[in-house]
């Protein structure tokens, strides 16, 4: 319950002041594939990336990524750099969805960019896997 009031709190500072509001959440894919994508903003405007994959039915021999890297924000996108790298995404509305989230949460979008594993990703606040 406090992770949600945290939430909110800060989705009212995000849209009160236009700028984004998003340090110390962690961001993670919600599945349906073989991936899974974690992504921690730190209020240092660092990043930690994890990123596994495998193949179907061989989770056991995945692959896996950690990376780190700044953030900077401008309104509701995000820019993750990471060396020469970058990647945008949206802080966006989820809506519906058959997924049975809250239809006014916030989730990031990610467009085309550098980092391949993102590109079109949506990553949704870590608590609603709990």
């Amino acid at each position: 319950m406090l992770k949600i009031l945290a939430l909110l709190l800060s989705l009212l500072a995000l849209s009160a002041c236009g700028s984004c509001n998003t340090e110390n959440l962690i961001y993670s894919s919600f599945g349906g594939n073989e991936s899974i994508t974690s992504l921690e903003l730190l209020p240092n405007n660092m990043f930690n990336l994890k990123h596994e994959s495998w193949k179907p039915g061989q989770k056991d021999k995945s692959t896996k990524s950690n990376s780190q890297g700044q953030w900077s924000c401008n309104k509701n996108n995000i820019q993750l750099n990471i060396e020469n790298k970058h990647h945008s995404s949206s802080l966006v509305v989820i809506g519906k969805n058959p997924l049975g989230l809250d239809e006014k949460e916030v989730a990031l979008h990610f467009q085309e960019g550098d980092i391949d594993f993102l590109s079109n990703e949506i990553l949704y606040p870590s608590y609603l896997e709990d």
